[in-house]
């Protein structure tokens, strides 16, 4: 069974639609995020920012001098102002070659988030819906995917046409479920 959830911004009202969709089952649901604020706020408390170099002419200048230094103490990479005779350390072509696979891989994660929705639906419908996630973004999609997956038809007629639709055509690359 496979269970895909994305999560896509609806301009109009300015909220998160999330579409979770069990292919096993062909069943889509939807539904709003009413604070994306208090649900966009994953990991944020792991977050370790250096502090800026402090201008001169601040009127805190000693304050933030003081709080870089004990950053640098610490052991944060500050830019241009590291321990004197602090080097860094060497790193092997395997931690090279894994970090930018890391680096590739959350490069992906952020364009599925923030580009096109891609929904699969089982090969014996044989149909691709790829969505547009930018401002043409509307509430009427959700109703046609529910449309197409509920009948499972070879050829879906959409009761409302709009260029955001489109099909593919179905090649191994697709990834179609059997």
């Amino acid at each position: 069974m496979f269970y895909h959830q994305y999560r896509v911004f609806n301009s109009q009202s300015s909220q998160f639609q999330v579409i979770c969709m069990n292919m096993g089952l062909s069943v889509c649901i939807t539904w709003l995020f009413k604070n994306k604020e208090k649900h966009n706020r994953r990991f944020k408390h792991k977050k370790v920012e250096a502090p800026r170099a402090p201008g001169r002419f601040r009127d805190d200048y000693h304050k933030q001098k003081k709080k870089l230094d004990k950053a640098v103490d610490s052991g944060v990479r500050v830019t241009g102002f590291n321990k004197p005779g602090q080097k860094q350390e060497l790193r092997s072509y395997e931690d090279i070659r894994k970090s930018t696979q890391l680096k590739e891989m959350k490069q992906v994660r952020e364009e599925k988030i923030r580009g096109d929705l891609e929904i699969y639906v089982s090969a014996s419908s044989g149909c691709f819906i790829s969505v547009s996630t930018t401002n043409e973004w509307r509430i009427f999609v959700v109703t046609c995917i529910l449309h197409v997956i509920c009948r499972k038809v070879s050829q879906p007629q959409f009761p409302i046409r709009h260029h955001m639709f489109q099909r593919a055509p179905q090649s191994p690359k697709l990834g179609f479920l059997h």
